[in-house]
């Protein structure tokens, strides 16, 4: 019973670890490709 709830246990941490990962790299991915797409949106216009 107690290797159970240390395992919920365990689980719940890396659980919120993960979360908190996942939502800095999707946030990372989101600011990356909004900057990468306003430079390939100015690439076009400043070679036309």
């Amino acid at each position: 019973m107690r290797s159970l709830e240390k395992r919920n246990h365990e689980n719940r941490a890396s659980l919120l670890y993960r979360r908190a990962f996942n939502h800095a790299h999707v946030h990372g991915d989101f600011m990356k490709r909004s900057t990468a797409q306003c430079s390939r949106k100015k690439l076009p216009i400043n070679s036309e």
